[in-house]
């Protein structure tokens, strides 16, 4: 989860010097290192091991590894060719990393490909109608985009919550969208605001065509600076010395 490729790879190599025969687990967490520090071939290259050097055949998991591993940096094609390879039917959490990857790098036309899949297998996934409905906003159809969030309502399907969590002095803090529950709220939105302003310095323009509301520019702005993950930066660069590493852990 935290990108120690090293230390992962170092623990597996320990394990095989004192004659401990790897399993699918382990193999997991190779291979979710890999995808967290974005080691495409050094993933790869234990995935194609898995069978042929220590007799452990991939689950769909592994597949989804690295399909989650290729679509993160952009190798779409090559996911879609390993999806097309798996002797399994690939399942939503498949379908949904390939769908990160289209949403990073803006391939709509397959990503509403694969929300045909995920549908196909999950009604209520959330993230796809999130997903069309931004690709609609992104294209000026704030109808078609409206539509989308409707048929979420209509059909009862609730979007999962951004979360984020960071650990500070040995205390882990979670941050939710909009999340005004911490003490220190005040002094996290003046360090948004602060950020924002430098950014906007800087020549940052934010991507509010991702914001499906039917609402002025500047509000648009001001709804990107609250997500989960920002709250969750301001709060560390607030509560730690200059030059302290912050990292953030998110459930999307």
């Amino acid at each position: 989860m935290y990108g120690l490729v090293d230390e992962a790879f170092g623990c597996f190599y320990e394990m095989l010097d004192c004659g401990v025969k790897p399993n699918d687990v382990v193999f997991m967490g190779l291979l979710t290192a890999c995808i967290h520090a974005g080691l495409v071939e050094k993933g790869l290259n234990r995935f194609y091991t898995m069978d042929k050097e220590y007799g452990v055949r991939p689950k769909v998991e592994h597949y989804g590894c690295v399909v989650d591993l290729l679509s993160r940096v952009g190798e779409l094609n090559k996911a879609e060719d390993m999806i097309s390879s798996i002797p399994m039917k690939p399942n939503v959490i498949i379908w949904d990393a390939s769908l990160g990857g289209c949403q990073i790098y803006k391939d709509n036309g397959r990503g509403e490909q694969v929300v045909q899949h995920i549908l196909k297998l999950d009604s209520d996934h959330s993230r796809s109608y999130v997903y069309l409905a931004n690709v609609h906003s992104s294209m000026g159809r704030l109808d078609d985009a409206t539509k989308c969030r409707l048929r979420m309502r209509e059909n009862g399907v609730l979007k999962t919550l951004g979360c984020s969590w960071i650990e500070v002095n040995n205390t882990v803090r979670e941050f939710f969208i909009g999340d005004l529950s911490h003490p220190e709220s005040d002094k996290i939105y003046s360090m948004i605001r602060e950020l924002t302003w430098k950014m906007k310095l800087s020549r940052y323009k934010p991507k509010t065509d991702l914001v499906v509301h039917s609402i002025d520019e500047e509000e648009k702005e001001d709804a990107l600076s609250i997500d989960s993950e920002k709250l969750a930066i301001a709060f560390g660069l607030t509560s730690t010395s200059e030059g302290t590493t912050i990292q953030v852990v998110k459930n999307l």
